[in-house]
């Protein structure tokens, strides 16, 4: 379990990161793909400091790749409105100059978001040369492969109008419709697509500008057309890396509408990790919102990271069969060696060792000193258990968390 994950968009808005879920991963699974593009490189570069990021992207736990493509809904007005999918790259700088790599595109968006300071060039040439750039290796028709099937899937009738359905009652749960919806696609000659839907758009948007501003977000047939490439990007994704998607949960919902089993183990995963913060710390927040609430930086994280070594390797160890609780419990009250052993054996034992640690220190001390430390001795020689882990740096970590 928790071997490894992709992280591509984890947010509604593309501008931003969820930094809390991105903390959250790299504790919980061994290896983490991070994939970014030019509005998350961005955001990364706005909510973590320069000199915490580097550090981040050095972990041997994250792989980190850099996608060019944006993925967009193209329309046409006009007497019938037509809409297409595609896959678009930034050609060129703000000076007109052209962007001959994504090392080069890095720097560009940082420069043009950041300014353009000596520091913020150092800063975006060290990320520019730890990112590799994602080539769709093995894939024949490579970025159009994306746009491709985003189209097979809207050509799936009852996929589509399952997937409108899904975004709806995902932004405006409370919405009744007075009639089934219907949401089709015909293509035109063009080789775009005409769409047929009852949805009244005016309606709907006042609904759900409650809930995000104009400046965010309006609903549209394109805005719709485009969460379903959104979706597909990331199932692309997950499957070349051969990792769970950790993707945002409208993303997520929509992908199981076709992808169920594909997404069956990062679901199962969720769970366990739902499960770990109901049962085991269920008085505490998570690391997710410990993060998220800026009561711990990424970079408080990062050292907090350095001592879950062991921890990390039982959640990686763990049978999908047994699953996390069931392991942790398994672990907390298994019997160490030292506890097989009869019980003066073990009272000597642990006298001793700790006389020998007082000895070390103040000569003399012998176990008459020893006696009086058996808990500290009785660490060392029962070893490691995950509670004390719990108890100890994860509790510290979020404690005081909101």
């Amino acid at each position: 379990m928790f071997e490894q994950a992709l992280i591509y968009r984890t947010a509604a808005d593309p501008s931003l990161v969820d930094i809390g879920l991105l903390a959250e991963t790299l504790f919980f699974y061994s290896k983490t793909q991070l994939l970014l593009d030019r509005s998350s490189i961005i955001a990364l570069a706005k909510q973590v400091p320069v000199d915490v990021l580097i550090e981040l992207f050095d972990r041997n736990a994250i792989k980190l790749s850099y996608v060019r493509d944006g993925f967009a809904v193209m329309s046409s007005g006009g007497a019938l409105s037509e809409h297409d999918f595609g896959a678009i790259q930034l050609a060129g700088r703000a000076d007109g100059r052209k962007i001959k790599d994504h090392q080069e595109e890095i720097a560009d968006a940082l420069e043009m978001a950041l300014g353009k300071t000596g520091d913020i060039r150092k800063m975006a040439k060290a990320i520019a040369d730890r990112a590799i750039l994602q080539k769709y290796k093995g894939v024949p028709q490579k970025v159009k492969a994306i746009p491709d099937l985003a189209r097979a899937d809207v050509e799936d009738a009852q996929f589509l109008n399952r997937a409108v359905a899904t975004c709806l009652e995902h932004w405006i749960p409370n919405m009744r419709f007075s009639s089934p919806l219907r949401f089709r696609v015909f293509k035109t000659a063009s080789g775009s697509y005409a769409v047929d839907t009852n949805l009244d758009y005016a309606a709907l948007n006042v609904a759900y500008h409650k809930v995000f501003p104009p400046s965010h977000s309006s609903l549209s047939t394109a805005y719709l057309l485009a969460q379903i490439q959104s979706a597909r990007a990331d199932i692309f994704f997950a499957a070349y890396y051969m990792a769970e998607p950790v993707t945002g949960a409208l993303s997520g919902a929509i992908s199981k509408l076709k992808h169920f089993e594909f997404l069956r183990r990062r679901e199962l995963n969720a769970q366990e990790i739902e499960l770990f913060h109901e049962i085991v710390v269920p008085d505490v927040p998570s690391i997710r919102d410990a993060v998220n609430s800026g009561e711990r930086t990424m970079a408080d994280f990062l050292k907090f990271l350095d001592q879950s070594s062991k921890f990390k390797s039982m959640l990686t160890d763990t049978s999908p069969d047994l699953g996390l609780i069931r392991t942790y419990n398994n672990e907390v009250s298994k019997k160490s060696w030292v506890e097989t052993l009869p019980g003066k054996t073990i009272r000597f034992m642990v006298a001793s060792a700790a006389g020998f640690a007082a000895n070390a220190f103040l000569p003399g001390a012998g176990l008459a000193v020893g006696a009086t430390n058996t808990f500290f001795a009785d660490k060392i020689l029962k070893g490691w258990r995950p509670n004390r882990f719990i108890e100890g740096p994860y509790r510290k970590f979020v404690a005081g968390a909101k």
